[in-house]
């Protein structure tokens, strides 16, 4: 999840897999939750901040790691647009996922590199993942609903992993 918090550094588990089996788990299954968790990498990596803002429902809500909310779509949108300077790379991995006609839950790990916005110099967005050492990891909760036809994230909440020290 586009993880934007700017506190001490965190880590999050090297383990990818969950001990119990949880719905959804195992071989990627095209969802409205996968798609939608697609898409916002995409545009948040390319810095679309149009696209992703309307990836949001009107009334979505997401909780940051520090318990701050971004409510509806232009205060996300707004959120956004400010981080858009920082040459931050985000990757989510999903380890598990609940559907339902309506509603889908989708669940795991995010990772977000080169969050030092003052290395102006640095274009990370050539790196991939696997060559860099997040700065930013955790484990995120996509809320994704049905709203007509269209798909919308509804609910987003982010949770920052401790490092051992």
């Amino acid at each position: 999840m586009v993880s934007v918090y700017l506190g001490a550094q965190q880590d999050a588990p090297r383990k990818k897999h969950h001990a119990m089996a949880m719905p959804g788990m195992g071989h990627e299954v095209h969802t409205p939750a996968s798609d939608m968790r697609t898409a916002l990498v995409a545009a948040w990596n390319a810095k679309k901040i149009d696209e992703l803002a309307n990836l949001y429902s009107e009334s979505a809500v997401i909780i940051l790691p520090d318990g701050k909310l971004v409510t509806g779509r232009q205060s996300i949108r707004e959120y956004f647009q400010h981080l858009a300077g920082r040459k931050s790379h985000v990757s989510l991995i999903s380890i598990g996922s609940d559907t339902s006609p309506d509603l889908q839950v989708e669940f795991g790990y995010f990772s977000e590199t080169g969050t030092d916005a003052s290395s102006g110099s640095a274009d990370h967005s050539a790196h991939h993942m696997d060559d860099e050492t997040p700065d930013l990891e955790g484990k995120y909760l996509l809320v994704v609903k049905r709203t007509g036809t269209d798909w919308k994230i509804q609910e987003q909440v982010l949770v920052l992993s401790t490092r051992s020290q």
